[in-house]
C-alpha cells in the first residue's frame, strides 16, 4: 500500500515488536485481507476487526504472515475522569482540534475519524465535544470533551502579507540627479568668526541672480566649493552632481536642535546636535543639479 493508516501503523509496529521482527528498511506492511464483525452490544456499539498482515519484500513476494484482530478505539476511555486539553492558534473547525489532540497525546487515530464542525475561536478556553464517526478504528457516536485553548500566536499566522513595504526617503529620486542630503555629516565651521555670524544671516528667500550676490550665500558657495562635497555650487550649473543655487531657498537657520523636518516622516532627518549652527537649503527640481534638502552644519567660532 501506497500509504498506511494512522491505525494499521500502530498494529503494524505492535506486531513487529511483539515477535522481535527485523524486516529490512524496503520492507513494508501489507494487508490482503480484512473482515469485520457485527456489534459487540447494543449499548457501547463497539466491533472486532480482523486482518491478515504480512511483509512484503522488494521483489513482491510475501514472507510471513499473521492473523490479527482488534476492537475499534473509544476515545471516551481514553480519558476517564480526565479532560484532555490542547493549544491552538484560532481553530475554526473540529477537525483542526481533533488534530492536536491527536498530536498531543499520540493517540492512533485519524482527524477524519470525528465529525467536523465550525469552531469559534474568539472565546478560549472553551469546552468542545468531539464524536467520532464509524470507522475501521473507531465506533460512531463517541464522545470526548476537550479543553481548548489559545495557543502562542503564529508568525506565519500574524503576517499574512510577508512583502512590507519597503521604507521611503525624505527626497525624490531622479535618474542623474543625487540628492543634497549627502552634505550632512561635513563640516562647514568657516575660519573666522564674522563668518560664523554671517552664515546666521543666511537669508530665507529664493535665491534669484540679485540674491545670489548676497555675502551669506556667497559665503556658502564657498564653503561648498572647498569642502569634499563631491560636487561645486554657482549659480546656475550644467552638471547633475553640482549644486546649482538658482531658484534654491533656506527653509531653517539656527541651532540644529530647533530643526523639525517640513515632511515630518518618521525616516526625516533632523538636525545633527553635535554642531551649533546649522543651514537647511531646499534645492529645487527644476533645471540640473543635486535635489532636495541641503544640510550646511557648523561650529561656532570665538
Amino acid at each position: 500500500m501506497a500509504e498506511l493508516a494512522r491505525w494499521q501503523q500502530f498494529v503494524y509496529r505492535k506486531f513487529v515488536s511483539l515477535n522481535e521482527l527485523r524486516p529490512i528498511a524496503a520492507d513494508e506492511l501489507a494487508i490482503i485481507k480484512m473482515t469485520k464483525s457485527g456489534e459487540r452490544g447494543p449499548a457501547q456499539n463497539d466491533f472486532l476487526a480482523r486482518a491478515l498482515l504480512c511483509f512484503r519484500n522488494t521483489d513482491g513476494n510475501f514472507q510471513g504472515s499473521v492473523d490479527s484482530t482488534w476492537t475499534s478505539v473509544r476515545p471516551s476511555k481514553l480519558f476517564i475522569n480526565i479532560v484532555p486539553e490542547v493549544w491552538v492558534y484560532n481553530p475554526t473547525t473540529k477537525r483542526e482540534i481533533a488534530a492536536a489532540l491527536i498530536e498531543r497525546y499520540g493517540l492512533p487515530l485519524e482527524p477524519t475519524w470525528f465529525i467536523d464542525g465550525p469552531f469559534d475561536p474568539s472565546v478560549m478556553p472553551q469546552g468542545v465535544t468531539l464524536t467520532t464517526l464509524r470507522t475501521d478504528g473507531t465506533p460512531a457516536s463517541d464522545e470526548l470533551v476537550v479543553k481548548v485553548d489559545r495557543a502562542v500566536v503564529s508568525v506565519s499566522d500574524v503576517f499574512t502579507d510577508t512583502v512590507l513595504d519597503a521604507p521611503g526617503i525624505p527626497f525624490t529620486v531622479l535618474s542623474g540627479r543625487p540628492s543634497a542630503e549627502i552634505v550632512y555629516n561635513i563640516d562647514f565651521t568657516p575660519d573666522l568668526p564674522e563668518d560664523y555670524r554671517l552664515l546666521l544671516q543666511y537669508p530665507k528667500t529664493v535665491v534669484d541672480e540679485t540674491v545670489y550676490e548676497d555675502p551669506a550665500v556667497q559665503l556658502l558657495v564657498s564653503l561648498i566649493n572647498n569642502r569634499p562635497c563631491d560636487g561645486e555650487a554657482a549659480y546656475d550649473t550644467g552638471q547633475p552632481r553640482d549644486y546649482s543655487m538658482a531658484g534654491s531657498q533656506a527653509i531653517y537657520v539656527g541651532k540644529p536642535t530647533g530643526f523639525v523636518h517640513p515632511d515630518g516622516l518618521p525616516w526625516s532627518p533632523g538636525g545633527n546636535a553635535q554642531f551649533d549652527g546649522l543651514v537647511v537649503v531646499k534645492f529645487p527640481t527644476t533645471g540640473v543639479g543635486r535635489t532636495g534638502y541641503g544640510f550646511f552644519h557648523f561650529y561656532a567660532v570665538s
